[in-house]
């Protein structure tokens, strides 16, 4: 779910995209950026495979934004 949904945001000085998920097909900085979502939000990185719902734009950088994504698996818990 976005951030506009959820109330919570990674980056607090992000005004754009609130109302979409970030979705990355690399294991490397989905990672990273679990490890930087705990540093916030405390607990253990997850990383989720899931499947982008709605509206997909896409990025050069193996990165897109959707509406939302559907969890299918979680990868790991480090």
């Amino acid at each position: 779910m976005p951030p506009v949904i959820t109330y919570n945001q990674r980056e607090d000085f992000r005004k754009k995209y609130v109302d979409k998920v970030f979705i990355t097909d690399s294991i490397k900085s989905a990672k990273m950026y679990a490890k930087k979502a705990c540093k916030k939000y405390g607990g253990e990185p997850i990383v989720y495979i899931v499947e982008p719902i709605g509206n997909i734009i896409y990025d050069i950088n193996h990165e897109c934004m959707s509406d939302k994504a559907l969890i299918i698996k979680v990868l790991n818990k480090k």
